[in-house]
Parts: C-alpha cells; structure tokens; sequence
C-alpha cells in the first residue's frame, strides 16, 4: 500500500499515523514542506513511534535539504528518496539506493548554463532543458528556473545504473541571496548541515541583515544557533543575522514554504553600496521566540 498525502484534504493524524503504523503502508510521496505530511512528520515524533514498516518516502516537488531528509527519516524510519521534476516535462530524475540522482534520459536532455554559456560538469549553472516527449508543442532549451550541477563522476553507479547523474539541486534560480559587494550566493543547504532543526528558512530583507526562522529539533541551544550565524556570515560576509524560533513555518497557497527568500530591491540586488554591518563576529545576532 502507498500513500500521496493531499495538503488540501483534512486528515485526522491520529488516524493517518495509525495507517503508518499498522504495516500495511509501504511507501509515501508528497511535497515534503506542505502542511499536512510535516504535520503527520510532528505527530509520528511526538509519538516516538519505533514499530513503523515503511521501506521509503518519496519526496517531489522541490530540493530535499539535508535537515528535512534527517528529520523525516526519523520519523518514518526508512530511507528517505529525492526525485526531480517538473509540470512541463523536460527533464527528470530519481535517487537509487546508493544516493545519486539518476537522470531520465528518455524525457529530456539537460545542459547547465551560467551567463548562458555551458559550464564544466561539476560546476553550478541554470538547467536549460529540451524535452523528449511532446510533439505538439516541443520545449527546447527551455528554462525551467532550477540551478544545480551535474555530476562529474562518470562511473558505474555501487547501484549497478550507468545513467547520467545530477550532482545537486540547488533550488530556484532566484533563490539566492545578495552580498554587499554584489556576489549572489546560492546553495545554503550547508549551514544547516548537522544542525538540529526541523525546518529553516533564510530571509535577507536588508544587505547587512538575514533572518533566520526556524523549527528547532531537540538538542537546539546557543551553540547551534551560533554555528548558524558564523556559516552564513562566512558566505555572505558582515551581516546581522536575526534567529527567530518559531513553531511552525507558514506556507503559501500552494501548501509549501520558500526556504530562501531575497526582499531586496532590483538595485541592491545588482549590489548596490551598503553601510558595513560591523566586524564579522559570530556573536552578533539577534534571538526572538
């Protein structure tokens, strides 16, 4: 038995966490930041439940960071799987067992492109794709509005697969947020990287300032909140970074939340002078509740 959890659909979850429990659901997939699956995600730690038999969850709809996969894993206690994709249908991708993200050759192919040029393999780029199976209006090389890399390691998959791979999703292409001297930087999966919490989300609303709203996860004290602050710091140099803990992140209509938001305006995004924010000193920070 399979589940698809619909955000849309009111589940009682006590109920929907007994359905897990009970052996009978094997699999789950779903978007893994709409309400309702992180909501059954809560209800299953809280229960501390250790009897589950599920072999996999299936996430879609948007990157797969680190934290959440930890998180969710926990929860299910199973491993947890990464697919990429899109409504148009012009490229495609699922991860095996030894953890690559095997592309899906047959429905399109992926070029990685940054200031329109085709980059090395390895390298972070926008995907420009063209779609293999729609003969009646062909997308070709069609931005999808994704960055990430392909991978440069052409071997043989431990899985047995010898498909080409994407190294990394990084998130939308205008997820990214802005420096002082005008670098745009992405890929920020890392500064949660062994951090305990259940979900992040980065938000610059001024050049020298970032905020961070976060659901913590047990063990979160002043250190971990202070490894958050040195990480972005040393990506985006003298910033002001504000910790906001907060129950639950808010989602959009959509059902799911942006875990990178830039504010600024078009001028400062093309790295407009700023006022220096101070010494890079991870102990300036600001903590609300």
């Amino acid at each position: 038995m399979a589940l698809h959890l619909d955000s849309n659909k009111l589940v009682d979850l006590a109920t929907a966490a007994a359905v897990v429990a009970d052996g009978a659901l094997v699999a789950l997939g779903g978007g893994l930041s709409a309400r309702l699956p992180m909501a059954l995600v809560r209800e299953l730690l809280r229960q501390g439940r250790r009897d589950l038999k599920m072999k996999v969850v299936i996430t879609n709809a948007e990157p797969l960071f680190d934290h959440q996969r930890r998180t969710i894993a926990e929860a299910f206690q199973c491993p947890v799987r990464e697919t990429y994709g899109m409504t148009e249908l012009v490229a495609a991708a699922s991860e095996c067992p030894a953890g690559r993200l095997h592309q899906w050759p047959e429905i399109g192919w992926v070029e990685v492109l940054e200031d329109n040029q085709p980059v090395a393999k390895g390298d972070a780029g926008d995907f420009v794709c063209t779609g293999l199976l729609n003969p009646d209006m062909p997308l070709v090389r069609y931005r999808v509005g994704d960055r990430g890399r392909l991978s440069a390691d052409d071997r043989r998959c431990a899985c047995g697969r010898t498909l080409p791979s994407i190294q990394r999703v990084e998130g939308r292409s205008n997820d990214m947020l802005v420096t002082a001297d005008g670098r745009s930087v992405y890929w920020l999966n890392p500064v949660f990287y062994d951090v305990p919490v259940r979900e992040a989300q980065i938000i610059q609303d001024r050049l020298d300032h970032v905020r961070v709203r976060f659901v913590a996860a047990s063990g979160f004290g002043r250190e971990a909140g202070l490894c958050i602050v040195r990480r972005l710091q040393e990506r985006l140099g003298p910033v002001v970074v504000s910790l906001e803990q907060i129950d639950e992140l808010p989602r959009g209509p959509n059902g799911k939340f942006k875990a990178v938001i830039c504010e600024l305006m078009p001028s400062e995004r093309h790295g407009a002078p700023c006022a220096p924010a101070g010494p890079r000193d991870s102990s300036r920070h600001a903590v609300s509740g």
